[in-house]
């Protein structure tokens, strides 16, 4: 099993760390003459002595009795030095000659040191940033290694050799030097194979140039040696020449680098690999070309640098930055506009550079006026001109060397402001339409929606022929299913570094489409297209492209998901708003049936009681007629448990309460059942309180209660007819029970009795008639008096069900009568 790159090259990384931290005790001992020095034709001039000592314009012709000619050769030997050392220097001035003591002092100053260690931070992070980040591939890697290596050379800079804090400065000049040496090679890899790989026969080049790249490394690494152990003039001089060998052999790697990008840039056809290509040659220009052209070139030409080396190492960062950028996120910024401005403001600050020098000159010549005010007015003149100007050569520019592009943040930004406060699918597909025409023009381009709630594809699209979109459901419908995690693209229309599913020839031929790319919800379900036809430019769809697309069909996805619920919820609410219509319409419907049905039952029973009067009936006859009074009596109670319910469900149930002697009401409700139980062939056994009970309660519905659960026990009671009726007294409460012998209930149900309409499994198996109201209304007539009820019950062995209700003391209920 391969170990992680960055746990293999863990030693790798501490040893660097140790390096870092040498290389930065190093620089602070970097030993430097007290004065500046420049070099003339091989003399050395000093300049800038804050003490005077040796006087400005002094010629020195020896330093500790060696004779140097340039700068480099002197720096060598004092990287020998410590600071505060003593030397010896021999100058001369106004023609005589002088010998004089000096200590040495920091050559960096610590805003130096701070620079170079932050722009070897830079090129450390971004080297790690990339390999965590970047794709896999040995671009990938090299372009690490190659920033790891530039940080080393930018701390590593030639400081004190003689130090032995860690490593001895020996060590980190031979690290510089190889590390030095490496770095172009690393750079012309990276060129070869990204963004796209060459062919295997670049191997056998690349091979010879890392060769190359050991051989110069091990010959600077001699020369040092070979000068510093014995210092000599001549022995420096050859190590200095060797430098400029090397710098050379710099300058063409690096050359054949940016020309080796340049090619790949003109043979590319990629548009992505182009931009790739783009942000790298401009970070070259931007970094080596200034190095080049302000470092390198001006130590053989001028034996010094333009730029302090601060500068160089701040610009050579552009390097790693732009390449980082081309390798991670190479849309992160718009290249083309970057390097659109860029060109504009170097012509326009070329320009105005010009224009003021010749302004200032004219101005002077003709009009003799003081320095500051011609400043002014040359100035003044070029901030009228600048804008106009700028406007004019952007135009120029724009029209000439670029064709003007979506930038893909900004174009991204648009998109989702436009679209992000749809509230409807249409709305939605009507936005998403509009900018994909003004961004990236196609034709046709179908958003096509599918709501999983009710399984609808809906399709909305401008100018498409609707025969064709059978054809797009269908194969919309089959995709859904299927592992739709990533775009259907016809390999023709879009560039070859895409990944997508292979979309059939076929379906493009009818439908015109040539990619779909999917919606997908939290839960990677698919709950919309976007469907799109060819590109109007003619051109293939580009990464970028594709990355604009998927994004937006990420933000219309959470934008769906919020419509789909939002309809969710309106359908629920409008759901909820019917039933309770439906509620109300079934309330007013039970309570208008059940008084109309009173109403005749009322006249049946009073003509009952006349015929129960009539002295000629026969006592058969009486009979029948209390047959009918009684079954009209349960009529009644069964209307009246219904139309208590309705009252109950619409709130306006009411009770009037009143003192109530319960052993006078209990023995009126046995009288009242007592045809009932003798009818159906019980056998009841009852036992009433044994001293008066009083509770205030509705009298009415106590008694509706009671005869609930009496009825419920005859009801229930099929082979074993016998009903048990018992009060007592517990704890202030009086406790009613009414037990039977019947089927009982299962645990399962116990729970739902009290649910309005709600009957047993057991109940509906044996055809037991009933509502499943009786005991719902008990329970809320015995929640309104304060009371509790409970059941117990045994499958198959019967049930018990009892009432408790709070009793009245008697000493209250003598106070009360009093009153």
């Amino acid at each position: 099993m391969a170990v992680p790159l960055k746990i293999r090259f863990l030693p790798v990384y501490a040893l660097v760390f140790l390096i870092f931290i040498a290389a930065i005790i190093n620089l602070f001992n970097k030993s430097g003459m007290p004065f500046s020095l420049t070099a003339v034709n091989g003399v050395l001039i000093a300049s800038n002595s804050e003490q005077g000592i040796p006087p400005n314009g002094s010629l020195i012709t020896g330093i500790d009795n060696k004779h140097f000619t340039g700068f480099e050769q002197l720096e060598l030997y004092l990287d020998s030095k410590n600071i505060a050392n003593e030397l010896y220097i021999n100058y001369t001035y106004a023609g005589s000659n002088y010998s004089q003591k000096i200590h040495l002092t920091s050559y960096y100053s610590f805003f130096e040191i701070a620079s170079q260690i932050v722009s070897c931070l830079l090129f450390f992070l971004l080297g790690t940033f990339v390999i965590i980040k970047g794709p896999e591939g040995r671009a990938t890697v090299l372009y690490h290694w190659a920033c790891f290596l530039t940080g080393i050379v930018i701390i590593t800079t030639p400081a004190n050799y003689s130090s032995s804090f860690l490593f001895s400065g020996y060590a980190l000049r031979f690290i510089f030097h190889f590390s030095y040496a490496f770095i172009p090679v690393l750079f012309l890899h990276f060129a070869f194979i990204f963004p796209i790989e060459r062919k295997s026969e670049i191997d056998i080049f690349l091979k010879s140039a890392y060769c190359i790249a050991g051989l110069f490394g091990l010959l600077l690494n001699y020369f040092f040696l070979h000068s510093v152990i014995s210092f000599n003039e001549t022995r420096a001089d050859l190590f200095i020449d060797f430098y400029n060998i090397f710098r050379l052999y710099i300058i063409v790697t690096l050359l054949a680098s940016i020309i080796t990008f340049i090619y790949s840039f003109i043979t590319c056809n990629n548009v992505s690999d182009k931009k790739k290509l783009k942000w790298i040659l401009y970070g070259f220009i931007a970094g080596p070309g200034s190095y080049l052209v302000f470092w390198v070139l001006s130590l053989l030409l001028f034996s010094k640098g333009m730029l302090p080396e601060a500068v160089i190492n701040i610009l050579l960062a552009a390097v790693p930055l732009t390449t980082a950028i081309a390798i991670v996120k190479y849309h992160f910024l718009d290249i083309d506009l970057i390097i659109n401005k860029s060109i504009v403001y170097i012509i326009v600050i070329t320009f105005f550079i010009s224009i003021y020098i010749v302004l200032l000159s004219t101005i002077s010549f003709i009009i003799n006026l003081e320095q500051k005010i011609i400043v002014v007015v040359s100035g003044t003149i070029i901030g009228l001109l600048f804008q106009p100007a700028k406007s004019r050569i952007q135009i120029i520019v724009d029209k000439k060397f670029f064709r003007i592009q979506y930038n893909f943040r900004t174009a991204l930004s648009i998109i989702l402001n436009q679209i992000k406060l749809s509230n409807t699918i249409e709305e939605l597909s009507e936005k998403v339409i509009d900018c994909f025409e003004n961004i990236i023009p196609v034709n046709p381009l179908l958003f096509i929606s599918l709501d999983n709630a009710d399984s609808k594809i809906k399709v909305i699209n401008r100018n498409y022929f609707n025969g064709k979109m059978f054809i797009v459901e269908k194969f919309i419908k089959q995709i859904a299913g299927d592992n739709f995690d990533k775009p259907y693209a016809l390999k023709e229309k879009t560039e070859p570094n895409i990944l997508t599913n292979l979309l059939p020839k076929s379906f493009y031929k009818e439908t015109d489409l040539c990619l779909i790319v999917p919606i997908l919800s939290d839960k990677n379900k698919v709950i919309g297209v976007i469907a799109l036809g060819e590109k109007k430019s003619g051109k293939p769809y580009s990464l970028e492209d594709v990355e604009l697309i998927l994004q937006v069909a990420a933000d219309c996805s959470f934008i769906l998901q919020r419509i789909y619920l939002q309809n969710e919820l309106i359908r629920k609410t409008l759901e909820a708003q019917n039933l309770e219509e439906l509620y109300k319409l079934k309330s007013f419907f039970v309570a208008a049936v059940s008084h109309d049905l009173k109403s005749p039952l009322t006249a049946i029973k009073m003509y009952t009681d006349f015929l129960k009067d009539d002295p000629s009936y026969s006592d058969k006859k009486k009979e029948y007629v209390t047959v009918i009074e009684e079954e009209t009596n349960n009529l009644i109670f069964l209307i009246d448990n219904v139309l208590d319910y309705s009252r109950i469900e619409s709130g306006v149930k009411g009770y009037v309460k009143k003192d109530t002697c319960l052993n006078k009401l209990l023995s009126n409700i046995i009288n009242t059942v007592n045809y009932q139980i003798t009818i159906n062939g019980f056998i009841i056994t009852t036992k009433n309180f044994e001293e008066q009970v009083y509770i205030s309660a509705d009298r009415d519905a106590i008694s509706e209660a009671i005869r609930n659960l009496i009825s419920n026990a005859i009801k229930f009671s099929i082979e074993k007819k016998e009903i048990e009726i018992s009060a007592s007294l517990n704890d202030g409460f009086a406790c009613i029970s009414v037990k039977d012998f019947g089927i009982g209930i299962c645990n399962k149900e116990m729970d739902n009795l009290f649910t309005p309409f709600f009957r047993a499994a057991e109940a509906i198996a044996k055809n037991i008639p009933g509502t499943g109201l009786g005991l719902s209304v008990v329970k809320h007539i015995v929640d309104a008096h304060d009371g509790i009820i409970s059941i117990s019950s045994i499958k198959n062995s019967g049930t018990t069900v009892s009432i408790k209700l709070p009793v009245i003391r008697k000493e209250t209920l003598i106070g009360s009568l009093n009153s």
